[in-house]
């Protein structure tokens, strides 16, 4: 409003109205003092009456239509706040069921397995470095009581895989998918036992393997892998993920099972670091 009262156009808006204005105070005064004769008096300011009419009918709509103007600009700029405010409010509403989500799952884990000692964490950070095997950094360390080959689970009993390198504030994780990783797993519907490992080229399709299947395996695609206790490095029944694929391996007479771990990786931002469980040890997982 202050940006138009101090504009060209309202200036000669304003001179406009004010010799419209004189004008219109001439013509009164003349009528009321003009004869009935003189008509021809009438005859000319007749015009100006209408046309003063007219422009100050106009500046009307005019200044109403700013003062429209105004009042719907304002409350376009009430309505943008709100919905920055309702999109904020989303936002936070996303997080707090993402988050009560996880900690349903944290007790829900810990009631099926009382002797698990459980320590939620947050992912911090992604390896640049080793993208390709999905390695990231938590916000746990050894002051919260997390040790190197804790297995660490997300989504529930999904594996993760394990703590790899572990400071006093945040650890390193590495998953299934990293060829450095040694993991004892049974085909659940089978009972065949073998070893998880990543490797390279499965890792491109977000895949892992199981080594060590007998030839004579009943072993096949849909079946699903979870960890064994054997070792003492992971507690039984973790779930790693359906077999994809079932071949033979170059080098001996075994075969081997493509698997798609069923953690998601790439949506990882809660996990949980499963510190302690009965039957424990400390055998190293690599």
């Amino acid at each position: 409003m202050r940006i138009f009262l101090r504009s060209r156009r309202f200036k000669i808006l304003l001179a406009v109205v004010a010799v419209l204005l004189v004008i219109m105070i001439l013509t009164v005064t003349i009528s009321k003092y003009a004869s009935p004769q003189s008509s021809f008096i009438s005859v000319i300011t007749t015009p100006f009456q209408k046309l003063t009419s007219f422009v100050s009918d106009k500046a009307g709509e005019i200044t109403n239509n700013f003062t429209k103007s105004s009042e719907i600009s304002s409350e376009n700029e009430e309505l943008k706040n709100r919905i920055a405010e309702l999109e904020d409010q989303l936002v936070d509403y996303e997080k707090m069921k993402q988050e009560n989500e996880y900690y349903k799952q944290f007790l829900d884990l810990k009631q099926e397995n009382e002797d698990f000692e459980l320590e939620e964490a947050n992912v911090i950070a992604r390896d640049p470095n080793e993208l390709l095997y999905k390695t990231f950094t938590i916000d746990k360390g050894s002051l919260n009581g997390v040790a190197q080959n804790d297995p660490v689970v997300a989504q529930g009993r999904y594996l993760v895989g394990y703590v790899y390198d572990v400071s006093p504030s945040q650890s390193t994780v590495i998953t299934v998918l990293n060829p450095n990783i040694n993991i004892s797993a049974v085909v659940n519907r089978t009972s065949d036992i073998g070893s998880i490992s990543g490797d390279v080229k499965l890792a491109e399709n977000g895949t892992c393997r199981m080594t060590g299947l007998s030839r004579t395996s009943g072993a096949a695609a849909g079946d699903r892998v979870v960890t064994t206790s054997l070792g003492g490095t992971f507690p039984d029944g973790l779930i790693i993920g359906p077999i994809t694929e079932i071949a033979p391996s170059g080098s001996d007479i075994s075969n081997y099972a493509v698997i798609e771990p069923s953690a998601d990786f790439d949506d990882l931002r809660f996990v949980m670091v499963i510190k302690g469980f009965e039957g424990q040890s400390g055998a190293s997982g690599n």
